[in-house]
């Protein structure tokens, strides 16, 4: 998918505003705090949110996959 990419090691992932809210993204964060530190920032009409793995052995491209996932599940809530 193009909105998850690796960079220098990091996961970044691209998801548009009009559909994700910032409090879903940071949810989705906090989850995911146990195995990668994570920053949100907003870009134009994205956020991007840059997930640096804790670990070595955690495959950076299943990761940014799986956020979105979580990100999406977040705006399933009220």
């Amino acid at each position: 998918m193009r909105h998850v990419s690796v960079v220098k090691g990091a996961v970044v992932v691209r998801l548009a505003k009009r559909i994700y809210s910032r409090k879903a993204l940071e949810a989705a964060a906090e989850e995911f705090s146990a195995s990668c530190c994570s920053s949100i920032r907003q870009r134009g009409n994205f956020f991007e949110i840059t997930l640096k793995p804790k670990s070595r052995g955690l495959r950076r491209k299943e990761t940014g996959m799986l956020f979105c996932n979580f990100a999406l599940a977040g705006m399933q809530q009220p």
